[in-house]
């Protein structure tokens, strides 16, 4: 059903979401957290509530005391533990249950190089760096001294290269 979804963490939220499920048998000392929701069945809505549990080893031994609920049908995978408690209808609870499935993903958390952490990389690029600026600079000065020599064309002798000089003496 529509925001259904309740998350429990431990026995409060479990009696005022779960009811009927004593806060011993959920065993939250474990660590365990559980999810709940209402399921429009056929014959009238399901509540089922899946239980994660720290470790397969600790789901394995709770579904024994999971089953020991009068009303109450149990499927663990992996880590997970599913609980319908009381369902109107025990074949569409079951399928209700077959749909949940645990699935693990291991990831290794390694470092892997990347070209940015190679030295003669970074020394090669320093390289091109200065081949960059270096033309930069060989351009810049070649189009100065073509504009200098474009704007004097037509000057004749000293007036051509006069520089202004301050005669500054020292006395």
């Amino acid at each position: 059903m529509l925001n259904s979804q309740r998350y429990i963490t431990g026995p409060a939220s479990l009696e005022r979401f779960f009811p009927g499920l004593p806060p011993a048998v959920a065993a939250f000392r474990y660590g365990a957290e559980a999810v709940t929701g209402v399921y429009r069945m056929p014959k009238g809505d399901t509540q089922m509530a899946i239980f994660n549990y720290p470790t397969h080893q600790i789901a394995r031994e709770r579904q024994g005391e999971f089953s020991q609920i009068p009303g109450a049908m149990v499927k663990r995978s992996g880590p997970l533990l599913a609980v319908v408690l009381n369902a109107p209808d025990a074949d569409a609870a079951e399928r209700l249950l077959g749909q949940v499935r645990y699935q693990a993903t291991v990831t290794v958390d390694e470092y892997v190089p990347t070209k940015r952490d190679n030295i003669g990389n970074l020394v090669v690029n320093a390289f091109v760096l200065i081949g960059i600026l270096l033309a930069f600079s060989l351009v810049s000065g070649l189009v100065v001294g073509a504009l200098r020599a474009f704007r004097h064309r037509g000057k004749a002798g000293e007036e051509a290269d006069a520089i202004l000089t301050l005669h500054i003496d020292r006395h």
